[in-house]
């Protein structure tokens, strides 16, 4: 019994610094983000699907960081207060007013910002990614587990 509560202490302990870990990474992402000057994109071409276009941001930005700064048709330029701009979606608000306009024979074109991310953002976010999957924990709870019982093996002895 003794033996169950030194295991379950050595799991608690842990998790409770890989808890601490993953809070530590995403307070130093956060404040590599907030470092990170953003970069402006002109002239990116929009592919419409049912009055949305998605996935124009540059593959290399951090998503949450996007914005919309002017969205044109050719040369007449389309006021903010008749589309939605985030970062996952463009959609023309009104039934696609403007929708009507931006068909395959005409090109709709995005200047927007974002921030890119640097190597430092990219490492942290694959680290935190990495240690937030639940293969990761399985294999850290076995090579705990492996180590308390070699471990007690020789401390009785």
């Amino acid at each position: 019994m003794e033996n169950l509560q030194k295991f379950i202490m050595g799991i608690v302990g842990i998790a409770v610094l890989i808890t601490v870990g993953l809070l530590v990474l995403d307070s130093l992402g956060e404040s590599i983000a907030d470092d990170i000057s953003a970069t402006t994109y002109q002239n990116a071409t929009l592919t419409w699907t049912n009055n949305t276009a998605v996935g124009y941001l540059n593959a290399s930005c951090i998503t949450e960081t996007g914005t919309c700064v002017r969205l044109w048709n050719n040369s007449d330029e389309i006021a903010s207060d008749n589309y939605t701009c985030t970062t996952s979606a463009l959609t023309f608000l009104n039934g696609g007013h403007y929708y009507s306009i931006n068909s395959e024979t005409n090109t709709s074109l995005l200047t927007y910002t974002c921030k890119v991310a640097t190597d430092s953002y990219t490492a942290n976010t694959s680290i935190i990614e990495k240690i937030a999957t639940v293969p990761t924990w399985i294999g850290i709870l076995i090579v705990v587990a492996l180590a308390m019982i070699v471990l007690s093996y020789f401390y009785r002895k």
